[in-house]
C-alpha cells in the first residue's frame, strides 16, 4: 500500500485551490450538520457517485469540520494522482486480502492516533440512485471493538435546478457509537447496520432536496 506523506502546508494551500475549483464547476455547495461533530478520532463514511467526491470531502473537512484527516483511496486512483498523498490520502489494494488488511490496519492506527479517517465503503463509484449501496466489510473491520470512536455518515447529493451548473448538497449525520446491542458484533451485521443508516440518510436528503425542505436555494 501507499502510505500518506501528508504535508500540512501543501494541504492548507490546496484547500484554497480546491475551493476555487469547486466554485467554478458548481453553482452552490450547501452543507448541513445534523449534530456537532465530536472532538478526537472520527471515522467518516460517505456514498461515492463521481470523481468530485474526494475533492468535496477535502473541502468540507477544511471549511467546516477542521479535522486532521486522512482518506482511503483505491490503489489505482492514488497511482494516477500521487499528489493526494501529500493531502493525507493512503491507498487500499483489493487485489489480495493481505494487502487490504494492511490498509485497514493503517486506518485503525490513524484513529488510534486521534485522527479522522474518511472512507468510501462502496469501494468504487456507483450511480447516485443505485440501491442497495453495497458496502464492503472493510468499514466494520476498522471500527470493530472501538465503541469509543464515533462513526459519522456523510451524504453527497448532486442535483440541477434552474442553473447552468449543479448544486451539491452535503449532510453529516448523527454520530454512531457501535455496540453489540445496536449493530451486532459480527463484521457483516456492523456493515449492514452502517449501510442502512447511510442509505436512509441519503434517501431523506434526496427527498428534502426535491421538496426544497430545509435548504436555502
Amino acid at each position: 500500500m501507499q502510505e500518506s506523506s501528508k504535508n500540512s502546508v501543501l494541504d492548507f494551500l490546496f484547500f484554497y485551490y480546491n475551493r476555487r475549483l469547486l466554485k467554478k464547476h458548481f453553482y452552490q455547495l450547501l452543507y448541513r450538520e445534523t449534530a456537532p461533530v465530536p472532538s478526537g478520532p472520527v471515522l467518516f463514511y460517505a456514498n461515492h457517485s463521481n470523481w468530485w467526491d474526494g475533492l468535496v470531502l477535502h473541502y468540507i473537512n477544511h471549511a467546516h469540520l477542521k479535522k486532521d484527516a486522512f482518506a482511503m483511496i483505491d490503489e489505482e486512483g492514488l497511482r494516477q494522482f500521487p499528489f493526494f498523498r501529500k493531502l493525507g490520502a493512503f491507498s487500499i489494494d483489493r487485489s489480495s486480502g493481505r494487502k487490504m488488511l494492511k490498509s485497514l490496519q493503517y486506518a485503525k492506527d490513524k484513529l488510534h492516533s486521534n485522527n479522522a479517517v474518511w472512507i468510501f465503503p462502496q469501494g468504487q463509484e456507483e450511480h447516485l440512485e443505485k440501491r442497495p449501496l453495497r458496502f464492503s466489510s472493510g468499514i466494520s473491520r476498522i471500527v470493530s471493538g472501538r465503541e469509543d470512536v464515533p462513526v459519522i455518515p456523510v451524504s453527497l447529493y448532486y442535483s440541477y435546478f434552474h442553473k447552468q451548473t449543479p448544486y451539491l448538497f452535503i449532510e453529516t449525520g448523527q454520530p454512531i457509537y457501535l455496540t453489540s446491542s445496536t449493530a451486532g458484533s459480527s463484521y457483516s451485521s456492523i456493515t449492514t447496520y452502517l449501510e442502512t443508516r447511510l442509505t436512509e440518510q441519503l434517501d431523506q436528503l434526496a427527498e428534502d432536496v426535491i421538496e426544497e425542505n430545509g435548504w436555502i436555494l
